[in-house]
Order: C-alpha cells, then sequence, then structure tokens
C-alpha cells in the first residue's frame, strides 16, 4: 500500500471512530417534560425536580445508562404536545393516551388504579351495588371522571374543579362517594392527615397500566429501558418508589404490627439475649397498650432503617426524627420528644466553636443516615466524613481523624458512658438543632396513628414517661454503684465503724436528695412536655421585655429554634396592617399592649414572619399579666394560636358568598343598566336634528347617565373584591351607604325595602366586608322566605346605638377582674326584619347550624347564617334571632362600637337611669323566663309591678278592677288577644293609660298598631332604654301629651 494510501485509511479510521463515540453521546442525554403538579411533578427547594415522574423517569435512565435534562412547560397541554413529531424525548409515569401515539411504549411498570372512596364510617361490607341512587363526586377532566356514575348505578353525578373540593363536600356529608385514582386521593388524604376518615370500595372501578416512553427516533433504546425496569422491579427499588409516591394501595392493618428495631442507643437497644428495650422502644410499648394495639419487635440493618417501613417489611419504626423525606416515606403520629443534637469536640481541643459556621474547612463525622446531616445542606462549608455508626464516629473523634462531629447529644453521650470515654468529649452549648421524634408509620396505617395520637398527649403528662426518661436519657450519676462499693471497699479498712457510719448517713441523706432530684426533674419535664406538645405559641416575657420563655411552637413561630433564652423579641418579625402590610405603630402591636399591661383575648392580627419573603401568618393573640412578679421572672404572658388556615378558608368562603350575593342581584343590575341604556339611547336619537341648546342638554344627559353606570360598576367590584379579614372603625354611613343601593337590586317587585337609621355617625368596630356580606345575606333570607310563602311584602333594616349592654352579653373582664359595675360596653345594632311567614321554634334554634338550610339542596347551601353567626363571634358581638309564626322575622347583629382612632371602643360609664315612684305597671309577656326577667329590671328602677302570661290573664286582672299606671306588653302572644287587641281593649276600659310594646321584631309600623300607637322596645333591652320608655310614657301622660 502506498504512503498516501496508507495515511487515506488511517484518517478514515480515526473519523469513523469518532462518529462510533459520538452516537452513544447523543444517545446520552434525554428531554423529560416537566409541568408544575403537585405528586407527580414538583421542585425542590435547589432547583431540582421530584416527584413521581421525575424521580421513576431518573431511576430508569441511572439503570438504562443515560441522562436527562429537564424542560419546563406551563401547562400539562404544551408538555403533551412536544410528543407529536418531538425528538430525543423521555418519559415514565403516564399510561397510554391518543396524545403519545407517537411514542414508543415499553413494558408495563405498574397500575393506576381508580376507586370509589367512601366514609370510613359507611357499612364495612359496602358495594358497588349498595349506590345506587346516591350522589357521587367527581373531579372535572380527571382520570377517572367518566366512571362517576358507577356503571349507571349513581343517583347524581356531582362534578367538582378541584380534588380537595370534591373530598370536602364527602367529609361534610354532601356527597356520599367520589371517584378517583388512588394515587390523587391519597397524596390529598395524606398530606391533610384526613386519610382515617375515608377508605376505597372493592374492587376497583379501572386498572390501566402506565409506562416509560421515547419518542421514534430514540426506539432503540427501548431493550435497555425495559432491562432497566425489570432490574428495578427484581430488587424491590420499583416497588418501594410505587408506595412512598402513593401509587399503589397499601396492606390493610395486620392484627399484630411489626416494629423494626436498629441498634441506637439509648433510644433504640438489643439486648445480649435477642430483647429489645430503650427510651423510644419502651415509650412505643407503653403507648400500644393504652390504645389498645398489639406489637412485635424485629431487628433491622441501619440500611431497613434508612428504607422506611413497608408492606413488605415492617409496619413501624419508634420515636425517630421526623424530616421532609422521612415524610414521604412514612406516616408520623404526633411528636413524642425533642433531640437536641450537637457538636462534639476533644476535650482537648480549645478552639472556640459557636455553632455550624465555625465549622468551616474542618473535617466533620456524621453517620450515613443521621438526621444531622439535613442541618448542612447540599454544600456544606467543611469536609463531611460519613461512618456507618456511633462507635465508629466516637472512634474517629478521640482518635483525632475528624475535628468535630454532629450527633444525637443524649445518644452520643450513651456511647461514650457505654465506653468510659465522656472525661474525652467537650458538648458545645447550646444544641445546633432540636429535632422532633415521633413514631413512624407505613403507609395505610392511618387508623393506628389516630389511635396513638389519641393517647399521647395524656402519655406526654404520664408520670410512666417522666421515669423512662429519667431512666434513659438523665445524665449518669457520678455516684454509681460500682463506684460506691469500691470506695466502702477501700476505706472500710482505713476508717472503721466511724466511717462507715459517715457514709451511712451520706448516703441515706444522698438518696433522700436523689429522689427530691429526680421528682423535680419529672415535675420538670411534665411541664416541659405539656408545653412542647401545645399546638399553641407560648412566651413568657420578663419585666424588660425579654423572652425567658418559650415553648416549641413558639420557637417554630418566631423562627428562633435554638437561640438560647432570655432574648429579644426577633427584629424580623413584625405584625403588619392588613391593608398596607405596614409595621403596626407601637400602640397597635400586641406585643406591646401586652407587655404595658393590656389583657388581650383571641385578638386577630396578621404577623410577618420574614421582612425578605413577606410570609405572613394570621395568629389569635391572648396575653395576661403575672401578679407581683419577682424581679426577673415572668411578668407577661402571651399566648399566639396560629389561625392562618381557618383564616383563609374563612375568607374563601366569604368571598364566594359575595360572588354568590352578586348572582342573586343579576335581576336588579340588569334592571338598572336597561334604564342607563335606555336613557343614553334615547338622548342620542334626540341629539339628530335638534338645536344646539337642546343637543348640549341631550349631551349633558348622557354623560350624567354614563357617570351614574360608572358609579354602580364601582360599588359592585368593590363589594366582590375588597378583602375580608380587615377590622377597623367606620362610621354606620359609611357601611350603609353603598348597602343601600346594593341591596335594592335583589329586591323583587311586590316587596320594600326601608330603611331606619337613627344616628349615622356612631362608629362600629368590625369587618366591613363581612359587615356588608351579613346584612346583604339576612335581606335575601328575608326576601326568599316572602316570595316562598307568598306572605308577607316588607324588610326593613334598621340601625341603633346600644348605651349599655343588653343582659344577654358576657360581662367583659380587665385581666382577671370583671369590669366595675359603673362601666359597661357600648353596641351598635344593625338589624333585619321582614313581615313574612317566620319561622317555627325549632327552624330558629337551627338557623345558624352549619348546612342547615328550608330552601331544598337546588336554592340553598345552609352556610349563610352560621357564617354570619361566625362572623358576629369574631367581632367580639352577639347574633339574636326572634321570629313569630305568620308575623315575621327579626335578626339583630350587635357589634362592637369603635372610635375615632380606628380601635375598639373601651367600656364607658353607664347612663344614669330614671327611676319611678312606686307606680303600679302591668306586664305581659307569654315567655315565663323572660316575663321574671323584666320584672326584677322594672322592680329595680323603683316600680311595682303586675305580672300576666297572656292577654286573656291581662284582661282579667283589668276587669276584676286592678289599677295601673301603666301596661307594658310583647306584641305577639297567643291565644286570641295579642299586644296590639290588649292594649285597644285596655284603652276602652281606662282610655288614658299610657302603653310600651315589647317586640324581639322590629318591622312594625304605625299602622299596624291600630288605635293604640305607642313607643316600642326591641327585646331583651337594656336598663337604661327601658327606664327611660316608661318614665318618657308616664311623663307624657301625666302632662297630657
Amino acid at each position: 500500500m502506498s504512503p498516501v494510501a496508507r495515511l487515506l485509511a488511517i484518517v478514515l479510521t480515526v473519523v469513523a471512530l469518532s462518529l462510533t463515540a459520538a452516537t452513544p453521546v447523543r444517545a446520552q442525554e434525554l428531554t423529560v417534560s416537566y409541568v408544575d403538579w403537585p405528586g407527580i411533578f414538583e421542585k425542590t427547594p435547589d432547583g431540582g425536580y421530584t416527584g413521581f415522574y421525575p424521580e421513576l423517569a431518573q431511576a430508569i435512565a441511572d439503570r438504562a445508562g443515560f441522562t436527562l435534562q429537564f424542560q419546563e412547560f406551563d401547562t400539562p397541554r404544551e408538555a403533551i404536545g412536544v410528543w407529536t413529531g418531538g425528538s430525543n424525548l423521555f418519559a415514565a409515569g403516564p399510561p397510554r393516551t391518543p396524545a403519545l401515539d407517537h411514542a414508543v411504549f415499553s413494558d408495563p411498570i405498574g397500575d393506576i388504579a381508580t376507586y370509589l372512596f367512601v366514609l370510613e364510617s359507611e357499612d364495612p361490607g359496602l358495594s358497588l351495588d349498595d349506590m345506587s341512587g346516591r350522589r357521587i363526586g367527581v373531579v372535572e377532566r380527571a382520570a377517572g371522571s367518566d366512571l362517576g356514575d358507577l356503571g349507571g348505578r349513581a343517583g347524581e353525578v356531582v362534578p367538582f374543579v378541584d380534588i380537595r373540593d370534591a373530598f370536602g363536600a364527602l367529609i361534610m356529608g354532601r356527597i356520599d362517594g367520589v371517584v378517583t385514582t388512588y394515587k390523587f386521593a391519597a397524596d390529598l388524604l395524606r398530606d391533610t392527615k384526613l386519610d382515617y376518615r375515608v377508605r376505597t370500595v372493592d374492587p376497583a372501578l379501572r386498572v390501566e397500566p402506565f409506562h416509560a416512553l421515547v419518542s421514534h427516533d430514540r426506539a432503540e433504546l427501548m431493550p435497555r429501558i425495559n432491562a432497566a425496569i425489570r432490574a428495578l422491579r427484581d430488587d424491590g427499588t420499583l416497588a418501594r418508589m410505587l408506595a412512598d409516591w402513593n401509587v399503589t394501595k397499601p396492606d390493610p392493618v395486620p392484627p399484630v404490627l411489626i416494629v423494626g428495631v436498629s441498634r441506637f442507643p439509648p433510644y433504640q437497644v438489643v439486648t445480649g439475649d435477642g430483647g429489645f428495650t430503650g427510651y423510644g422502644v419502651e415509650a412505643l410499648k407503653q403507648l400500644a397498650g393504652r390504645a389498645g394495639l398489639k406489637l412485635r419487635f424485629v431487628e433491622i440493618t441501619s440500611d431497613e432503617w434508612a428504607a422506611g417501613p413497608g408492606d413488605d417489611t415492617y409496619d413501624m419504626l419508634p420515636p425517630l426524627s421526623v424530616t421532609q423525606a422521612k415524610r414521604r416515606q412514612m406516616d408520623f403520629t404526633r411528636p413524642l420528644q425533642e433531640s437536641p443534637y450537637s457538636i462534639f469536640l476533644r476535650s482537648a481541643d480549645e478552639r472556640r466553636i459557636g455553632g455550624i459556621g465555625d465549622l468551616a474547612g474542618m473535617r466533620v463525622g456524621f453517620t450515613r443516615n443521621s438526621w444531622g446531616r439535613s442541618l448542612v445542606g447540599s454544600a456544606p462549608p467543611f469536609q463531611e466524613i460519613l461512618v456507618e455508626d456511633e462507635d465508629r464516629l466516637l472512634d474517629l473523634l478521640i482518635a483525632g481523624q475528624v475535628d468535630a462531629v454532629i450527633y444525637a447529644d443524649a445518644t452520643l453521650r450513651a456511647v461514650a458512658e457505654r465506653r468510659g470515654q465522656s472525661g474525652e468529649l467537650r458538648t458545645v452549648a447550646p444544641p445546633v438543632a432540636v429535632s422532633q421524634r415521633a413514631i413512624g408509620l407505613r403507609p395505610g396505617l392511618a387508623t393506628v396513628r389516630e389511635r396513638l395520637d389519641a393517647v399521647i398527649p395524656g402519655y406526654l403528662a404520664s408520670e410512666a414517661l417522666q421515669l423512662l426518661r429519667a431512666q434513659w436519657l438523665s445524665p449518669q450519676p457520678f455516684w454509681t454503684p460500682v463506684r460506691m462499693r469500691q470506695a466502702w471497699t477501700g476505706a472500710s479498712g482505713l476508717l472503721g465503724l466511724a466511717v462507715v457510719i459517715t457514709l451511712l448517713v451520706v448516703l441515706r441523706a444522698r438518696r433522700r436528695a436523689v429522689a427530691r432530684a429526680t421528682e423535680l426533674e419529672i415535675l420538670s419535664n411534665r411541664l416541659g412536655a405539656i408545653l412542647n406538645t401545645a399546638q399553641s405559641a407560648i412566651l413568657g416575657f420578663g419585666r424588660n421585655g425579654d423572652i425567658l420563655v418559650a415553648n416549641l411552637g413558639a420557637r417554630q413561630l418566631i423562627a428562633e429554634p435554638a437561640r438560647p433564652l432570655p432574648f429579644s423579641w426577633p427584629t424580623g418579625i413584625t405584625f403588619v396592617e392588613p391593608e398596607t402590610l405596614a409595621p403596626l405603630d407601637a400602640s397597635r402591636d400586641p406585643i406591646r399592649r401586652a407587655l404595658a399591661g393590656g389583657a388581650l383575648s383571641g385578638e386577630v392580627s396578621i404577623l410577618r414572619q420574614d421582612a425578605n419573603d413577606g410570609k405572613l401568618r394570621y395568629v389569635s393573640v391572648s396575653s395576661s399579666s403575672v401578679a407581683t412578679p419577682t424581679p426577673g421572672d415572668i411578668a407577661t404572658v402571651v399566648i399566639l394560636d396560629d389561625i392562618t388556615r381557618h383564616e383563609r378558608n374563612r375568607q374563601s368562603a366569604e368571598r364566594s358568598a359575595r360572588l354568590d350575593a352578586l348572582g342573586q342581584m343579576t335581576g336588579g343590575i340588569a334592571h338598572d343598566f336597561n334604564n342607563l341604556l335606555a336613557t343614553v339611547e334615547y338622548a342620542a336619537t334626540l341629539i339628530a336634528g335638534a338645536p344646539a341648546d337642546k343637543a348640549t342638554s341631550y349631551l349633558e344627559s348622557i354623560h350624567k347617565t354614563v357617570r351614574r353606570g360608572a358609579d354602580l360598576t364601582r360599588r359592585l367590584l368593590t363589594f366582590s373584591k375588597q378583602n375580608t379579614g380587615q377590622v377597623k372603625s367606620v362610621t354606620v354611613r359609611e357601611v350603609m351607604t353603598d348597602f343601600q343601593r346594593l341591596s335594592g337590586m335583589t329586591i323583587e317587585p311586590g316587596v320594600s325595602l326601608d330603611f331606619d337609621i337613627h344616628d349615622d355617625d356612631l362608629r362600629v368596630f368590625c369587618d366591613v366586608a363581612q359587615l356588608e356580606n351579613a346584612l346583604l345575606n339576612l335581606v335575601i333570607n328575608s326576601r326568599d322566605a316572602i316570595i316562598a310563602s307568598g306572605k308577607g311584602d316588607r324588610i326593613v333594616v334598621s340601625v341603633r346605638g346600644l348605651s349599655e349592654e343588653h343582659m344577654q352579653v358576657e360581662r367583659p373582664q380587665v385581666g382577671d377582674a370583671p369590669l366595675p359595675a359603673h362601666l359597661s360596653p357600648r353596641f351598635i345594632d344593625f338589624s333585619v326584619s321582614d313581615n313574612g311567614p317566620g319561622m317555627a321554634e325549632e327552624v330558629r334554634r337551627r338557623a345558624a347550624d352549619p348546612f342547615f338550610t328550608t330552601k331544598g339542596l337546588s336554592a340553598g347551601t345552609g352556610l349563610g347564617l352560621s357564617m354570619v353567626y361566625g362572623f358576629v363571634e369574631n367581632a367580639g358581638g352577639e347574633l339574636r334571632i326572634y321570629s313569630e309564626i305568620g308575623h315575621g322575622s327579626t335578626v339583630r347583629l350587635l357589634l362592637p362600637r369603635g372610635t375615632d382612632g380606628g380601635l375598639r371602643e373601651g367600656a364607658q360609664d353607664r347612663p344614669e337611669r330614671s327611676r319611678g315612684q312606686g307606680q303600679r305597671i302591668l306586664i305581659v309577656e307569654d315567655e315565663p323566663e323572660l316575663l321574671e326577667l323584666v320584672s326584677a329590671m322594672v322592680e329595680g328602677l323603683g316600680y311595682a309591678i303586675g305580672t300576666a302570661l297572656s292577654g286573656e290573664d291581662a284582661m282579667a286582672l283589668m276587669r276584676q278592677g286592678q289599677e295601673y299606671d301603666l301596661l307594658l306588653t310583647d306584641i305577639v302572644m297567643p291565644g286570641g288577644i295579642g299586644g296590639f287587641e290588649l292594649a285597644r281593649q285596655v284603652r276602652q276600659l281606662h282610655p288614658g293609660i299610657p302603653i310600651v310594646y315589647m317586640s324581639g321584631y322590629t318591622g312594625v309600623r304605625a299602622e299596624d298598631m291600630g288605635g293604640a300607637v305607642a313607643p316600642i322596645l326591641q327585646k331583651p333591652c337594656p336598663p337604661s332604654d327601658l327606664a327611660l320608655a316608661l318614665s318618657g310614657a308616664l311623663s307624657e301622660a301625666e302632662t297630657g301629651s
């Protein structure tokens, strides 16, 4: 071969080899479509990808020998769309669908099952045939939504937009079942801890396989992908992954639960004879006894412990540190204990180490599965040295092969004590973090979790647990029995009987001291356990404002998990304005007010936990001052309850109710806009051919009409969009001006809506958005009752001020003491009355119950009055409902007054009460209890009284010759004589007698009274109003006016 030919062959060979090497590189990286989808596709805090699809795809890719890159899309439709004609694509997890016909599918990986879910309380033997005629919920456009009719068995299929709404309706009893895939249901129910309330009905409605798939240009990879799937299935990785991500339905609760125990002293100890003990094991045994559970313990390796419980391994773990990764693997009970994690150094190491940041550049030891590794992140500033167990960790530290270790405080101390090396360790104080330890359970054991959760609070305060802590977690005393025996042996021969006696005295005193110390430690641990188990954040402040006591809930809320006490209130934690999110000034800040001696009771505030990320929490704040605190001791206790979820749910329901109210207004809105458009049309028509002066007039009419339309639109938008949760002080005028216009749109022809506002300059302190919605709800209820019954034609909204609290309002307190007798809070009374059909007593009694309605399923949810009640209670007021069959109903909202400064008005001096001079007053009331109360009040005002339980009884007294100076009568009473008729008959016998009516109904007009027109008191009324009405009526009678 010539040199040129030889050179050409070499070049061609090199090129061919380069191309051959390049081909796998092209196939080594495939693209996975990503779209945010909880449980399916999720992002990690560091920007990585997790979820069932990404983790399954990554596991297959690792086994098949190629890598992945993720391409993000906004919607599932876009993510699926790339498979039409796309190249270099890979996915794992979806089932076959027409949209993916362009892909090459693997062998089946597993199955996606669709079930009917029902309440756990349903008959255990319930079958699909038993669901005939019942209401079944489905999630629109979600997997399984086509199976909601249960093969024609269901009576009604109810669609929901979101799976949360569907299961919420199931739990609240609005539907009888939900049809969806097991994964979607389990993701939600495990996350919300509602899995114990719901179960599946077997068998599955549908089972369909899911696959891995590649685009056609990568079809040659499919054999490797199928081999990877088989390998994942054979070594158990696939089964574990499907269980972790709720794809497969777990096994039911077995009669005997298997508990895995690893060697982790002092929490888990395997004895030489194969027994199991330790703090966590013994605590679990005691809890199981209280909960009625049967357990069997087995030893597991550290790898089996790290993998977590599962159907084919074991069911439970003794208390372990709770992490986010562990929460995905398993379920957890309530926390049982806090476990401090500390930095340990050699005792000879004199370096000043205060925290993890001081370990930069050092060699730091961990065990592979230690919770402590989660404290340092993915890129620690030091070199990580990983070992298998605690003994090896201690070996490396003492030998100087690591500079420090981070580990569970009690465990490493116990290992060092066992080996006699406690003196060679130095512990850095305070701990770097404190982990919560709870019992771990495999999925499918929700009922077991609930049984344990039910007994854990009581167990945490029990003496049995305190004794366990003293036995396993307390530092060992120096005078152990071995050391004491050695001391006795050495001293007995030297000191004789005198030393023996001395030692006995010392030992006796020591036993007493140890017993006393143990009692104090048990008490301290018990109180600490109660504090740390409380869901509330509990803070104890000193006189100087420093935090002296903070339970676990408080440390989490104020983001100070391990800061040593005492410390100042964190500067980044602020209370903010609801509207502007600006920090509250000192006069409104609840913590500063509490420290200044103010007594707060369930005051709702907005807490910003971090000024940078804007994270907000709604909290309920209560406080109390500690009487005569000693210097340096707790002076003020503050309790913060995180009510964020409750508040946001309430706001969501409130917004939904406002939008529903807007729907109720549509007829009125259409009518108003038709009038506006007609005005514009007529004016525009008349402009054509009109003289200039007339045209200008018509144009001005058009402009005015457009402004009216804009004003109407503004009111509607304001009503529908305003945020709830903003408590403030506003005038009655501000509340009622827009409300009068909006509410008029809800009224049908033939029903009048009147307003009776006594003083619109008064201020009310409440959430204005909720007040408007509550009043609108009441107006709509009255309208519906009138229209449905065909009885009545009038609704009245009235507002008046109350100068002192009614007899039913609970007496407020200042700190732990009630208000002085001469002080009283003042209220604003908003009432809505109608002259419709009224309510029966049973209906009136249940009117504010959630989901109770008389409108039928298609017309109402039964949440309206319940939400009104909740609003009034949260505002510190009172809801009162008065109704009489055939006469109408009145609903009254008593709300606290506000001040010009934007705060709630404090208690005021009671108004002077006019007193009687012994005049005789006949009181007529058909309710015996109310008659007794009113009688006592009238007697207390200096009057003599007579009483009657009906109009007939009152007339009998009159005919017997009894003389009275005034008639005080209820209006609606059983029998043939009501209040108006009684007044008419009494006036026939005594023409000049003054009359005062009482009624809980506020819609009475003068023409309703017939010939006996008189003032009306609303029941129940404050004593000052009653005194004024009685003295006024008697004075008018005396003067003849």
